[in-house]
């Protein structure tokens, strides 16, 4: 699983490139600790926040798919600004 560090925006997200060796890509951003996407092969993504539960298990909350109607709510939250 390879995995990325960078600043995280709407338009970057849709510029993502799946794995050529078939594997999930994990992008996380610089800017919001555990925020993260999850890129399929098949270039479906996924906004997720990774966090660690009270018992020290890491857990991923699933937050919407990349080109949902949340995408605009996650946006105006993170004050980006989509088209």
């Amino acid at each position: 699983m390879p995995s990325i560090r960078r600043k995280l925006g709407a338009r970057t997200v849709l510029n993502l490139k799946p794995d050529p060796d078939g594997k999930d890509v994990f992008f996380w951003d610089t800017q919001i600790p555990g925020f993260g996407v999850r890129l399929k092969p098949s270039g479906a993504a996924s906004w997720f926040y990774q966090y660690r539960n009270k018992f020290g298990r890491t857990r991923r909350f699933r937050i919407a798919k990349s080109r949902s109607k949340k995408l605009r709510f996650i946006g105006k939250w993170l004050g980006w600004s989509i088209a």
